[in-house]
């Protein structure tokens, strides 16, 4: 930002003497900018050539307020850095009786949207899976299962005797799930498992209880993850497993023969023990479901569709690819960037194209304003604006107009570490103050201003954080001056943030909502009752299979309970 207006110069600059205009005899003055093309993407470039042309080398040309050279025959050229994620390139050209402005946006970097995939991904954590093991383990002791298994279990009858199941106990169970390639792997312990059984023979004139343990029952199976054409995502179960581990029998003084025939009949109870627990506890993991991820939701006026268009497993945990579509039907992903691992329940990689599509959307058209204010609410614009240098000059109005033009030229960028996940820049926002005596509009103050929103999360909400970067006075009826810009500016852009702040307030995203609904509880089977809130607890790049950040994608780590 330039110290002061050099369209309000008085005497020539430093060193250049008085400014004597010498060329009336070749037309009025007249400046073009060749480059660079307005709203212009550099790539790689860190800098952007400014060159054009006036009328006559005797004319001044300024560019970001620095003087610069006019050859013969008026051309000019000079070279600025991008150190930012954008620049707003202020050309100006004057002699004695005329001053020509033209601003240019050049924009660092590509445009998100050339590699924006269309969509974002998912990763359910090993240490999600360990806590949804202990949230089984809770499931299963409260489904009385014992009491089921006891029911599968046969009484036995023979010509010599009859057994009878009578109880079942075990030590608390222990429930672990792992990621492996293709799905999930669960792993049930039964430790201590023993069935008290009730022997009877009429020949034998006997009645006695037997005990029948094993030191560990253990079960195993694979869950893989599938989604239907509504976005439902089930496990379906695979390759069980039954094993038995060292048994114990508690019993005494019967005939050999007899004792024969008992454990036969006891092997027929231990078959049944292995098929209904294979039933009862991985039978209802194989009904597993999670709310759809096949979503439609309004935002804002916008309309957010989501499909599922990947799904996967490996050693480091579940994935989802979800498609993203913004008034039109989602795509397939196949490019969607998977995140890796991380120290949140939920891994959710976000590429920064997706917030390059929300500033092509409606969603941001609640900032772009044309008001016109009454009192008491002219009154709040105005305080403000007296304030400024020249602001005693003021128009004495009741009612004032406010009008706030968005650019062109807009920039999304991830902030992967940062406090905020993201920036939006609109660094040519064109906010315009107007008195209305009752003949209406009459412009007062004309600003171009940087607006920078910050995408920071509160808990699953991501709203928007607004400040003003920079920005330059196009206009300002005030006598007098000039005026240093900076004490413009700055007040102004406080004023602003102030007035958008409570409109910001109101640009909310839910990841719940975007994500199929994750708040609340789960849709069916052991997990029926596990209640998610889901919140973001941080954020960092994503890194490619060598370790590199790849640039562009944000990875947010959120605990889901």
């Amino acid at each position: 930002m330039r110290q002061t207006w050099t369209f309000l110069w008085l005497v020539g600059c430093s060193g250049a003497g008085e400014l004597v205009s010498s060329n009336a005899t070749e037309g009025p003055l007249a400046l073009r900018v060749d480059s660079p093309v307005a709203n212009a993407w550099l790539g790689d470039a860190p800098s952007v050539v400014v060159s054009g042309h006036v009328t006559s080398p005797d004319d001044w040309v300024w560019v970001e307020g620095n003087r610069v050279n006019v050859g013969p025959e008026g051309n000019f050229s000079v070279v600025l850095p991008v150190p930012g994620p954008y620049r707003v390139v202020d050309v100006e050209a004057a002699r004695a009786d005329t001053h020509l402005r033209e601003r240019r946006v050049v924009l660092a970097g590509d445009d998100p949207l050339r590699t924006w995939p269309g969509g974002m991904a998912l990763r359910v954590t090993p240490e999600m899976l360990d806590t949804l093991g202990g949230v089984l383990e809770a499931s299963f002791e409260a489904l009385a299962w014992e009491e089921s298994l006891l029911a599968v279990i046969p009484t036995i009858e023979s010509d010599a005797f009859s057994l009878r199941p009578i109880a079942l106990t075990h030590d608390p169970m222990d429930v672990s799930l792992e990621p492996v390639a293709g799905g999930v792997a669960v792993a049930i312990a039964l430790p201590d498992l023993e069935i008290d059984l009730e022997i009877e023979s009429a020949t034998l004139g006997l009645l006695l209880d037997v005990e029948l343990g094993y030191d560990l029952i253990s079960l195993g199976a694979t869950l893989v993850p599938s989604a239907d054409a509504k976005g439902v995502i089930t496990l379906g179960l695979a390759e069980s497993t039954f094993v038995l581990g060292e048994p114990t029998l508690q019993l005494g003084g019967i005939d050999p023969v007899f004792l024969e025939d008992l454990l036969g009949g006891l092997d027929d109870a231990v078959a049944n023990l292995g098929a209904g627990l294979v039933d009862l506890l991985l039978g209802g993991l194989g009904q597993l479901s999670l709310p759809s991820l096949a979503t439609e939701l309004d935002l804002l006026g916008t309309t957010v569709s989501t499909s599922v268009a990947g799904l996967g497993a490996d050693p480091d945990g579940v994935w989802v690819a979800l498609g993203m579509g913004f008034d039109s039907p989602p795509g397939a992903a196949s490019d969607i960037p998977i995140p890796p691992s991380g120290s949140g329940d939920l891994e959710v990689a976000l590429h920064e194209g997706l917030f390059q599509v929300l500033l092509s959307s409606d969603i941001l058209s609640m900032l772009e304003q044309d008001l016109t204010l009454s009192q008491p609410f002219a009154g709040a614009l105005t305080l403000p604006l007296q304030a400024l240098p020249g602001g005693p000059a003021l128009p004495a109005a009741d009612t004032w107009c406010l009008s706030i033009a968005l650019p062109e030229a807009k920039v999304a960028r991830v902030t992967p570490g940062e406090e905020t996940l993201a920036k939006l820049y609109l660094p040519d926002t064109v906010v315009s103050f107007s008195s209305d005596t009752g003949g209406g509009c009459v412009p007062w103050l004309t600003a171009s201003l940087a607006l920078e929103l910050g995408v920071i999360a509160d808990g699953s909400v991501l709203g928007f954080d607004l400040e003003v970067g920079d920005g330059a006075v196009l206009f300002y009826g005030a006598p007098g001056g000039p005026y240093d810009e900076d004490e413009i500016i700055a007040p102004l852009g406080a004023t602003l943030e102030g007035l958008l702040g409570l409109l910001g307030g109101t640009l909310q995203i839910d990841l719940a909502d975007l994500l199929g609904g994750l708040g609340g509880s789960t849709s069916s089977g052991p997990l029926g009752g596990l209640q998610l809130a889901p919140r973001v607890v941080g954020s960092g790049p994503f890194t490619g299979p060598d370790g590199e950040a790849v640039p562009g994608v944000v990875v947010m780590d959120l605990e889901l309970f």
